[in-house]
């Protein structure tokens, strides 16, 4: 037995389709969002304890500048790391997503193919079924051969 599945029409498919990926583009603008506010947050910071410091020490205060230009190096590196794997994990999941909607598409495919087969064979039989009954005996051997 076949079981039926509900499938999408391919408007819908495409609708979906459309829907996954305005999502996903919101969600990689509301995290760079996030990323740009949090290096705005992080700048001024790092300025303000720089002008706070007493100017005692020069070599303490090269040391600090030093630490502090690195600091940002860093957590760019970071952040470059992490959209990266972010990007990484959204092109598997619309890869997987891909893949289950061909194979869906198979299924629905095969399922037409063979219910039109069935229904030909069908016919075919009750075509040689009704040829039986027509007094001409050569048509009704060749559609009984047919249908064999």
């Amino acid at each position: 037995m076949l079981h039926m599945l509900r499938v999408n029409t391919p408007e819908e498919e495409a609708n979906s389709i459309k829907q996954q990926q305005q999502q996903q583009q919101k969600q990689q603008q509301q995290q760079q969002q996030q990323q740009q506010q949090q290096q705005q947050q992080q700048s001024p910071q790092q300025c303000q304890a720089q002008h706070q410091q007493p100017q005692q020490q020069p070599q303490e205060q090269q040391q600090q500048r030093q630490a502090q230009h690195q600091q940002p190096q860093q957590q760019q590196q970071q952040q470059q790391q992490q959209q990266q794997q972010q990007q990484q994990q959204q092109q598997q999941q619309q890869q997987q997503q891909q893949q289950q909607q061909t194979f869906v598409l198979l299924e629905v495919f095969i399922e037409k193919v063979l219910k039109k087969g069935f229904l030909f064979f069908q016919n075919l039989r009750n075509f040689a079924a009704e040829t039986l009954r027509v007094p001409n005996p050569f048509v009704a051997r060749v559609c009984l051969q047919l249908v064999r």
